[in-house]
């Protein structure tokens, strides 16, 4: 559970991703079950310390990106939806706010989880 420990895992495999030779298979996720898995809010803070700070310091950013996969995972305009706690109204009967609450499945995962991918393979893929 050590935010510290788990971000060095996590840049020691960016490291690894971005020295390897190998041009396939330009992904890597490192697991951090005990990484805040009951706090999103907490885990994403992490996760933008990374992507912000250590990327940018490392100058990784246009080589690596990395997303974030949680069991509570929220897209940043839903997390104030989502976890403000007046917005849990059980009479409401809004699609919208169902969509909404579908979409954010895609990023969620039994445990938290840094998914570490080479910049130019997310370009090719989108």
């Amino acid at each position: 559970g050590n935010p510290t420990d788990c971000l060095a895992v996590v840049l020691e495999e960016t490291w690894n991703l971005v020295l390897s030779k190998q041009k396939n298979g330009g992904t890597t996720l490192v697991v951090c079950p005990d990484l805040f898995p009951e706090d999103f809010v907490e885990f994403v803070g992490i996760h933008n310390v990374f992507q912000e700070g250590v990327l940018v310091d490392q100058e990784l950013t246009e080589q690596i990106q990395v997303a974030p996969f949680h069991p509570k995972f929220v897209f940043a305009n839903d997390v104030d939806d989502e976890y403000d706690e007046d917005s849990h109204d059980d009479d409401a009967d809004d699609d919208d706010d169902d969509n909404v609450a579908i979409d954010n499945y895609t990023n969620r995962s039994p445990y938290p989880i840094f998914h570490i991918l080479r910049e130019e393979e997310v370009s090719k893929a989108v």
